[in-house]
C-alpha cells in the first residue's frame, strides 16, 4: 500500500481527506490571523514547498502570482498556506507536484484560491463555521483531493449548498422579487381604490 493509501484511503475516485481537522485548521489560522505580509507569505511558502521535495517559485514568480491580492487577500492566503503543517496536506501536494507544475499548484491552491474568494474575508470566516467549510471544500478541490467519507457528487452538493456568492446572489433575487411583489400590490391597490372612487361619483 502506497503513503498515498494510508495517508488518504486511495479509492477509485482518487485521495481523500479528512475534512474535520482541515477545517479546524482553517478556523485556527483564521482567529491568529495578523496584518497582511506578502513577504512573509512568499517565505513561508517556499519553505513549505522545499519540506515537501518542490522546487519554490522565485520571488518575482511568487509576487506575479499574488499582484491581484489586496492586504485581505494576502491574510487568506496566508490562512491557505498554514494548510501545510498537516501532514495528509503535505502528502496531496507532493502526489500533485510529479503531474502538475509547481507554478500551477500555487496559482489553483494558493495564490488564485485567494483572489477568487474575495467574499471569504478573513472577519467573514470567523463568523461562520460554514464559510470555514466552504474555504476548505475550495482548497480540496484545488488540489484534486476529495472528503473522505463522501462521493465526488456528495461533495459537488455540499460544495453548491455552502457557495456564499450563490447564496447571495439568492438573496439579491429574493429581495429583487420581494420589491416586485409589493409594488404590484401597491399598483393593485391604487386601482382598487380608483375605481370604488369612480363606483362612488356614480
Amino acid at each position: 500500500m502506497s503513503l498515498g493509501e494510508l495517508l488518504f484511503g486511495r479509492t477509485a475516485t482518487g485521495p481523500k481527506i479528512d475534512l474535520a481537522p482541515l477545517c479546524a485548521h482553517v478556523a485556527a489560522a483564521v482567529r491568529a490571523c495578523g496584518p497582511a505580509d506578502p513577504d512573509l507569505n512568499r517565505a513561508r511558502l517556499a519553505d513549505h514547498c522545499r519540506n515537501v521535495g518542490m522546487l519554490p517559485l522565485l520571488p518575482d514568480e511568487f509576487d506575479r502570482s499574488a499582484s491581484g491580492l489586496d492586504d485581505d487577500g494576502h491574510r487568506r492566503l496566508g490562512v491557505l498556506i498554514g494548510l501545510f503543517d498537516l501532514e495528509p496536506v503535505r502528502a496531496a501536494l507532493a502526489e500533485l507536484a510529479t503531474n502538475w507544475p509547481v507554478h500551477q499548484i500555487v496559482s489553483s491552491a494558493f495564490t488564485g484560491l485567494a483572489q477568487e474568494t474575495t467574499l471569504l474575508k478573513i472577519d467573514v470566516l470567523a463568523q461562520s463555521e460554514h464559510r470555514v467549510e466552504e474555504l476548505a471544500r475550495r482548497f480540496l478541490a484545488a488540489i484534486r483531493v476529495g472528503a473522505s467519507g463522501e462521493t465526488a457528487d456528495d461533495s459537488k452538493r455540499r460544495a453548491a449548498a455552502l457557495d456564499y456568492a450563490g447564496l447571495l446572489q439568492e438573496a439579491d433575487k429574493a429581495r429583487d422579487a420581494a420589491k416586485d411583489r409589493a409594488e404590484r400590490l401597491r399598483q393593485l391597490q391604487e386601482q382598487q381604490e380608483l375605481r370604488r372612487g369612480q363606483r362612488r361619483r356614480v
